[in-house]
């Protein structure tokens, strides 16, 4: 009784969006996506590696030389962080108006309304797998040893993917009926960086501020990618941390879906 009705549950969620129209659908919109995206933009898909390149010379500079944090190899310690952060919150933010911006055609035509939050996500997936070949070249430019960790790094795209996906869905459709949401996710997004391991190691936050670091649903999650592209030991247990965080992601993405998303499409 129990299987059944958990797959009834995750059907509306998941998705019919992989049947054959389907595909055809998500490759035109994640096309389209891509081509507005790099459309009269004279260095095209290249800003895809110089925006993180830029910022993380800004954090190395700041970080490094003025402030002195000293973490070996700190150059790739940024880009293993930076480059998975900005396709996590280019994502989220991108696809919070999935479902607004995409009023017209959810109310003539019948098309899944978690399409359009996942094209969202997918075409910035699709930079982020373009731009991981960079922390590669730095890393073996400067010396880092990989390993059989590397084995690791799908795990944790897809990870990552999940959460994005999830949250991204989420909040589309709370946005429907929530319009502040435009102008609290980027302040919000910004909060979550530095909270974030990401210019830093979890050691160096302050023993009465490590509880913000463990609930952080991606605390764990950027050590493991800190750990894989400088060549250390991942640890399971920051794994299985990261994978019980996106679950309860995607679980409540699915009560969001099967509960409110109908809902939402009568408000637009």
């Amino acid at each position: 009784m129990l299987v059944p009705g958990f797959l009834n549950l995750i059907r509306p969620f998941n998705f019919d969006l992989f049947c054959t129209g389907k595909k055809f659908l998500i490759f035109n919109l994640v096309s389209r996506d891509l081509k507005i995206k790099y459309r009269r933009s004279f260095l095209g898909f290249f800003w895809t590696v110089l925006h993180p390149l830029i910022l993380c010379g800004i954090y190395y500079f700041i970080f490094h030389e003025i402030l002195q944090v000293k973490i070996p190899n700190y150059v790739i310690f940024i880009l293993s962080g930076v480059i998975p952060w900005t396709f996590f919150s280019t994502s989220v933010i991108e696809g919070t108006e999935t479902l607004i911006g995409n009023a017209s055609l959810l109310t003539k035509v019948p098309i899944p309304p978690q399409t359009f939050p996942f094209v969202a996500c997918l075409t910035n997936f699709i930079t982020f797998l373009l731009a991981m070949p960079i922390v590669f070249s730095f890393g073996l430019i400067l010396g880092v040893s990989y390993g059989f960790q590397l084995l690791y790094l799908p795990l944790l795209a897809v990870i990552l993917f999940s959460m994005a996906y999830s949250l991204a869905l989420i909040l589309s459709v709370a946005y429907v009926h929530l319009r502040d949401l435009k102008h609290a996710i980027g302040l919000l997004m910004q909060i979550w960086f530095y909270a974030t391991p990401i210019l830093y190691k979890t050691e160096m936050v302050p023993q009465n501020l490590q509880a913000i670091i463990y609930i952080n649903p991606l605390g764990a999650l950027f050590t493991c990618f800190h750990q894989v592209f400088l060549g250390d030991q991942l640890l399971t247990s920051n794994l299985l941390i990261s994978v019980a965080w996106a679950a309860v992601f995607y679980l409540f993405a699915i009560a969001v879906q099967v509960k409110k998303a109908k809902r939402a499409l009568e408000y637009l």
